[in-house]
């Protein structure tokens, strides 16, 4: 409970989530109610697969930069993998419900290319600034993702923008945060 308080049921969490539904609402328009509502919750499943499989990443980082997260303290990981792991299967069951190749695919890739930058020695290759901004490719692929029907040419510029305005924050957080 700790880790859904302080990681992922915050404001900050909610602004993101709010900000790539709305990317996937313009990206393909949905017509309904029930689509906005399908929309949200596919967008609020990944974000918080991606967001734990990201923390559980940045573990070392994170023991040094930011020891009072709950994740440097648990004893065990197996619950949080083990939650990791559930949320992937249902978001793979969900896609092949959906029928849509196209998003099974990029959710392959969007996976793929996250185990490359966590676990298979990319993102220390390509250094930290970089490797953070590859990372912050998932919430417009999450945007995406999520949209219902095939994304736009409107889409894929309002994810463009998204994946733009998240990067300066970044580097601004980050800069303000040098700065202290």
């Amino acid at each position: 409970m700790a880790y859904l308080r302080t990681r992922l049921c915050t404001w900050r969490m909610f602004r993101l989530w709010l900000l790539v539904v709305a990317v996937a609402a313009i990206s393909a328009f949905p017509a309904s109610v029930d689509a906005c509502i399908r929309l949200g919750s596919m967008a609020l499943l990944l974000i918080t697969q991606l967001r734990l499989w990201d923390d559980m990443a940045d573990l070392p980082h994170d023991r040094v930069n930011h020891p009072d997260r709950v994740l440097v303290h648990a004893a065990s990981l197996r619950s949080f993998q083990t939650a990791l792991a559930g949320m992937m299967i249902a978001t793979v069951v969900a896609l092949l419900l959906q029928g849509d190749a196209w998003r099974l695919m990029t959710y392959a890739g969007l996976v793929s290319l996250l185990a490359f930058l966590y676990h298979g020695g990319l993102g220390a290759a390509l250094g930290r600034g970089v490797q953070v901004a590859l990372v912050l490719v998932k919430y417009p692929a999450i945007a995406l993702l999520s949209a219902v029907g095939p994304p736009t040419p409107f889409g894929w510029s309002a994810a463009t923008v998204l994946f733009a305005l998240l990067c300066a924050h970044e580097y601004v957080d980050h800069r303000r945060g040098a700065l202290r």
